[in-house]
């Protein structure tokens, strides 16, 4: 959707106590941008000092590739003036995994070093979803994640 102009996006919410699965404004602790610039349409959401997980790559969006907007030409000093900024090369690393396709699966991994889930939880979880052949696939996917953030830098 967001090559031609729309947006596809999700807010997960999880906790004790959780009211609402929508999140406020300035309360997001972290985004995880599946296109470079997708990210910097939900900064407002982001908390002060929060976190972004960007994936590298471009795909401008119908109305860039018209004309009638510009493709931000500094992405990274806009997002490090919000949060803090880690770039993941999620293309790249799942093409190395075995598939394009699993670069959703690479931002997962990178995702997952910030939330307090061990990384065998998340390799089960991952297995018993796929069949074993795309289950290996994504697993190499999700750890390339994991080490393309890793260590977790010091908060």
């Amino acid at each position: 959707m967001a090559q031609r102009g729309g947006s596809v996006h999700s807010m997960v919410r999880f906790g004790h106590v959780v009211h609402s699965p929508l999140i406020p404004r300035r309360e997001a602790d972290i985004i995880v941008s599946l296109e470079a610039m997708e990210g910097a349409r939900w900064l407002a959401y982001l908390k002060p000092g929060g976190i972004i997980l960007a994936s590298t790559e471009q795909r401008p969006p119908l109305r860039v590739l018209t004309g009638e907007e510009e493709y931000p030409k500094d992405l990274d000093s806009v997002y490090r003036s919000v949060g803090k900024l880690y770039w993941v090369d999620a293309l790249a690393i799942a093409r190395e995994a075995g598939s394009a396709r699993a670069a959703n699966t690479v931002m997962l991994g990178a995702l997952s070093i910030f939330l307090d889930f061990s990384e065998e939880e998340w390799i089960s979880a991952i297995s018993s979803r796929f069949k074993p052949a795309v289950a290996e696939l994504n697993r190499a996917a999700f750890l390339g994640g994991r080490r393309a953030v890793s260590p977790r830098p010091r908060d």
